[in-house]
């Protein structure tokens, strides 16, 4: 049995699908170490803007701690930070937030209807 190569759409598709992987993974890792994820938490339950010393104050981490990982959390797109003088005020960044979240949302909505072959995983 030969098989034939991928089509056009199949490989737009695959790419499609490894960059949207890609992203997921970027904003995954951004959100997996602890103090990120508290500082993370500490912007997104914010009502408003935060500063950063409101922000050191609530996780008890040092000021370069804070920095260092909200550099992170700016790289991957997950807060946007807004400059006042020598103040920093960071808020969510809801429209990523809102495409992770629905992403990992709909990923664990397809596994849940999808019906896995028992013979798949035996030897």
């Amino acid at each position: 049995m030969t098989l034939s190569p991928p089509t056009e759409l199949e490989t737009d598709s695959a790419e499609a699908s490894e960059d949207r992987f890609a992203t997921l993974a970027t904003t995954a890792r951004a959100l997996g170490d602890p103090v990120r994820l508290a500082v993370f938490t500490c912007i997104a339950s914010a009502s408003t803007e935060i500063c950063v010393c409101d922000i050191i104050n609530s996780c008890g981490r040092s000021q370069a701690t804070i920095s260092y990982h909200l550099k992170k959390l700016r790289e991957a797109g997950l807060v946007v930070p807004r400059r006042e003088g020598t103040w920093i005020w960071y808020r969510l960044n809801e429209p990523v937030f809102k495409q992770f979240r629905d992403a990992v949302a709909s990923l664990t909505s397809r596994s849940a209807t999808t019906t896995q072959d028992p013979t798949c995983c035996t030897s």
